[in-house]
């Protein structure tokens, strides 16, 4: 990770960051939301990565379907792959 201009780094206490929150509900709600969102990504990878390639495969095949469903992409636990994924073999 790197910054686009020179930066520093600071440390604040957290009555003083909850008072910010406070004040400001919205930019404060997409940074614990950012933070959040970071913490689950983080225990995707490490609990996908410990697993065999068989059970990850499994893993993140239900994952996609949960998704999908959730998106109101499909029912039950049947999903179509477009035939454009066919072409990802070649990489």
């Amino acid at each position: 990770m790197s910054t686009l201009t020179p930066s520093r780094v600071g440390f604040m206490r957290h009555d003083t960051l909850r008072a910010i929150c406070e004040q400001h509900l919205a930019p404060a709600t997409a940074f614990w939301r950012s933070l959040i969102d970071a913490a689950i990504c983080r225990e995707w990878v490490i609990n996908v990565g410990l697993r065999e390639a068989f059970s990850r495969l499994a893993h993140m095949s239900c994952e996609l379907i949960y998704r999908l469903r959730s998106a109101g992409r499909i029912e039950g636990h049947v999903a179509e792959i477009p035939s454009g994924m066919k072409a990802a073999k070649n990489c």
